[in-house]
């Protein structure tokens, strides 16, 4: 019981080698960026043009 109170910070073993954690961090955080791009395309419009072709 008590190991699933030292898993909820696992900053102390990570489960992963630090690359893999960081190539994870990194996609997540493109991945953020592309939703964010494509939601001010549509609150501009832009895309408008593209559905409608």
């Amino acid at each position: 019981m008590a190991r699933t109170a030292d898993t909820a910070g696992t900053s102390e073993s990570p489960p992963r080698p630090d690359a893999e954690v960081t190539r994870a961090q990194r996609d997540s955080a493109e991945f953020e960026r592309a939703r964010i791009r494509d939601h001010q395309r549509k609150l501009r419009g832009d895309n408008d043009t593209i559905l409608q072709k």
